[in-house]
């Protein structure tokens, strides 16, 4: 993490400081890429004797927006979102459409500003044991979607004897 220590700073530099503070923070605060035109989240993962468990921070999505794909040595966890809002700039001349009952979707509003990031975020993760992926479980509650990967039996490592003849 970047810190910036406390230091005696010309009068002429605080603004070109602030400027700086600004960028990172915002850099800091900005959904994480993890390639191009995929976004990424949090996750927590952990293992015990029976299971691999993931818990992934997805505030704001549903069950039916959030796939998972999992096999043998891999998983991952998709969720897509967007907003199909048709938008006015202020001043147009023409009428906005008339809302769309059929799909839910409020035609009629005017963005003004639009901060929530939309689009498919994903996160693949290589297993470090096999699990058994027909038994895999997930279940989404306050934001938290909780993936329990059971591991495949015997597949414990365990110290082989070594018998001379």
């Amino acid at each position: 993490m970047l810190a910036r220590r406390n230091t005696v700073v010309p009068f002429f530099a605080e603004p070109v400081l602030r400027d700086v503070d600004r960028l990172f923070g915002a850099v800091a605060c900005a959904p994480r890429a993890a390639s191009a035109d995929r976004l990424s989240f949090p996750v927590n993962v952990w293992q015990d004797d029976g299971a691999i468990v993931f818990e992934a921070e997805l505030p704001g999505f549903g069950a039916d927006e959030i796939e998972i794909d999992a096999d043998r040595q891999s998983v991952t966890i998709r969720a897509s979102r967007s907003t199909e809002v048709a938008e006015q700039t202020p001043g147009d001349s023409e009428a906005p459409e008339a809302a769309d009952e059929s799909s839910g979707v409020d035609q009629t509003r005017t963005v003004l500003r639009s901060e929530r990031t939309q689009g498919t975020f994903e996160r693949r993760f290589k297993l470090p044991v096999p699990v058994n992926s027909d038994a895999v479980t997930a279940q989404l509650k306050d934001g938290i979607l909780t993936v329990t990967l059971p591991r495949v039996d015997g597949t414990e490592r365990r110290r082989v004897r070594v018998e001379a003849n």
